[in-house]
């Protein structure tokens, strides 16, 4: 994984947001319906608070507009798990440094189960946390526009000469 962990800096926190906006509102909540919400030692208790508020209230964008980096930070972890999952799952031997070739391929691959927006989240957490793959993960995400995220990270795509 990479090394942000969700450190909030305005610039993220913004892309947080914009990612999460862009998964269907139900998609959010039956995610956020799956989720143990019982504090632990060393939990921020503030996402916690935030991330109970959306489980209770079922209000999307009221939950985007205020919750604090460490509750948008979790539920992108969380919505993108299982995608990331059977995308290293697809690149087998390859996962630790693929080419952007046999990404496109897992993500391919993978896209017979997860729609579009969440494959978008997958790949821009990817960029987030700064994966080797980051650019390649990037330059997927502009190939898709439909997919409504191509824009966010267009400066850190892969060069199309590589």
């Amino acid at each position: 994984m990479g090394e942000n962990r969700g450190v909030a800096t305005p610039l993220m926190k913004n892309r947080v947001r914009q990612i999460l906006a862009n998964v269907a509102p139900g998609d959010l909540l039956a995610i956020v319906d799956q989720l143990d919400l019982s504090a632990r030692p060393g939990q921020a208790s503030i996402a916690l608070v935030a991330l109970k508020s959306l489980k209770q209230r079922r209000k999307v964008s009221s939950f985007l507009d205020t919750a604090p980096q460490a509750a948008l930070y979790g539920m992108l972890e969380a919505v993108t798990q299982g995608c990331l999952h059977a995308i290293v799952d697809e690149l087998a031997d390859a996962a630790d440094d693929p080419t952007k070739e046999q990404l496109d391929a897992a993500v391919t691959a993978v896209l017979d189960h997860v729609d579009g927006p969440v494959m978008a989240a997958a790949l821009a957490f990817g960029v987030l946390e700064e994966f080797t793959a980051a650019p390649h993960c990037a330059a997927i995400l502009a190939e898709h526009p439909e997919w409504g995220l191509a824009e966010l990270f267009a400066d850190e795509a892969t060069p199309a000469a590589e």
